[in-house]
């Protein structure tokens, strides 16, 4: 068999990693499923038992198909009643030069699983230019052929970049949109490196050898991979990729990693000029990895990450206002200049804040100004009042008696809560004792189901917003898979179809 998976590779010019795929793997089972089945008919062949490359395309249509009805079948009714997040994202296939717009749908499934589907994929077939009032129409218009209008949208929350066309588009749409924090976090680090002058955030003269430096780890790594330095050392260098900036990150890291090794190859090869400091390569990558970290904390998938945002965010900003100052002062100065630019940068939806306190472990919110735990309070009261009382499904209702006085200013919410049944709900909940420290947010309104079964439904439905457009985001890298140089002819819809299948079965 590894004989045969090896000519596979071989001839078909296929990667040694698609035989441990899971569509390849699903194919030879159910092979050898048919041979079993049909063994007393004689020894079938390949030829026999494989469809034609074009029945294959029409059956991609059909399975596309099937999907796309069933998904819709589930999520319709749950993004009408109980809300959700729907995440955007606009792509430009590398080979054809398409554009695409990408969106995907989070909601709570069974009242407490977080699920994650590709709405559709979808090719911009029109000539229009990208403006705001252009993208709204293309999104809603799309939506609407797979079969959701706007009403059945009223409760979801979009998650996008922070293009102007995007604010635009949704500023007055009655949607509430708020940025992909994976993509802000991108393009703070990319503003950081700036050196043009008339950019928003243009590098200080004396921090732009740090721009030197990073080219020159760039330069060394290209090198050493041309020049077959990479095969002698213990682990791989990495390359970055111009649009995710957390890959600069790992190619710094990659380099350091084997910094001993390239000193004494570089060194008999006469070329020691080829490697940077490593103390300001260590700095550089000490000062941007909390970055990448947080946006893999916030790009997890089936968990929920929405009420993480505000929190990392403060970190970063901690992170570098206590930076210890670097000997070297052009790495002072960008310290400087990176602080500058995140503090500027960072913006904190409204949203964000209102789900850091549906987290019950940081519900006293404070890092939080009285103004904004106010906002934050009064907010919550309002959406958990347009609520409908859910049926009783257990014990009653327990009031939980207040434990000292409330981290806000409760008095000064009278006129919203007075003594109505749904301020007491937000209220009790301010005042609860925090949990253990290790349990999930979604156990936690799973328990109290019964004593805040409006703030339950509420909670549920903003934690079901993604804080990242990632999983929108990987349909571009995914794409890279489906369209090669040799398959530029793949029609958009096509493409579309493979996309949602894919996507299927990657979250099955």
């Amino acid at each position: 068999m590894s004989r045969v998976c090896a000519q596979y590779c071989a001839v078909d010019g296929r990667s040694f990693e698609e035989v441990a795929g899971t569509g390849f793997r699903a194919l030879i089972d159910t092979v050898i499923d048919v041979t079993m089945k049909y063994s007393h008919a004689g020894k079938p062949t390949a030829r026999d038992m494989l469809s034609d490359p074009t029945t294959v395309s029409q059956y991609v249509g059909k399975e596309a198909k099937a999907i796309r009805e069933s998904l819709l079948e589930e999520v319709k009714p749950i993004l009408r009643f109980r809300g959700g997040g729907i995440t955007l994202d606009f792509w430009e296939e590398e080979y054809t030069k398409v554009s695409y717009l990408g969106c995907t749908v989070h909601y709570m499934f069974g009242g407490s699983q977080l699920r994650e589907r590709l709405l559709l994929c979808s090719e911009w077939d029109t000539v229009d230019r990208k403006t705001g009032a252009a993208v709204q129409k293309f999104i809603f218009c799309k939506l609407r052929e797979i079969g959701l209008c706007e009403e059945d949208l009223k409760l979801c929350t979009f998650v996008t970049d922070q293009g102007g066309n995007m604010k635009v588009a949704f500023r007055n749409s009655g949607f509430e949109r708020i940025n992909s924090a994976g993509h802000l976090l991108n393009t703070c680090s990319q503003n950081c490196l700036k050196s043009n002058p008339k950019s928003q955030h243009p590098m200080p003269a004396e921090a732009l050898p740090v721009l030197a430096l990073v080219n020159q780890v760039k330069s060394l790594v290209t090198h050493c991979k041309q020049g077959g330095i990479s095969r002698q050392l213990k682990t791989t260098l990495k390359q970055h990729c111009e649009t995710r900036w957390s890959t600069h990150v790992e190619m710094f890291a990659s380099v350091l990693a084997v910094y001993e090794q390239l000193e004494d190859i570089l060194a008999e090869r006469k070329e020691s000029h080829l490697l940077p400091s490593r103390q300001k390569m260590q700095e550089f990558h000490d000062l941007f990895e909390p970055v990448r970290d947080a946006t893999f904390l916030l790009s997890v998938s089936k968990r929920p990450t929405i009420h993480l945002v505000v929190p990392a965010y403060l970190e970063l900003k901690r992170h570098f206002k206590d930076q210890v100052p670097s000997d070297f002062p052009e790495i002072r100065a960008f310290q400087k200049h990176v602080e500058n630019v995140f503090n500027k940068e960072l913006e904190i939806d409204e949203l964000h804040r209102v789900a850091v306190f549906l987290d019950p472990s940081m519900k006293h919110l404070q890092f939080l100004t009285a103004t904004e735990r106010v906002a934050v309070l009064k907010r919550a009261m309002e959406e958990v009042q347009k609520i409908p009382q859910p049926e009783k499904t257990g014990a009653p209702i327990v009031e939980v008696a207040s434990r000292g006085s409330t981290k806000f200013n409760v008095k000064a919410l009278a006129k919203y809560s007075a003594d109505n049944p749904i301020g007491n709900e937000v209220e009790r909940y301010a005042s609860l004792p925090s949990p253990p420290e290790d349990q999930d947010v979604l156990s936690f309104w799973t328990e109290k189901e019964n004593d805040f079964p409006r703030l339950k439904c509420y909670a549920l439905r903003i934690l079901s917003v993604s804080a990242t457009s990632i999983l929108s985001e990987r349909l571009f890298s995914r794409s890279g898979t489906a369209v090669s140089e040799k398959r530029t002819n793949l029609a958009p819809q096509t493409l579309s179809d493979l996309m949602v299948v894919h996507f299927e079965f990657e979250n099955v």
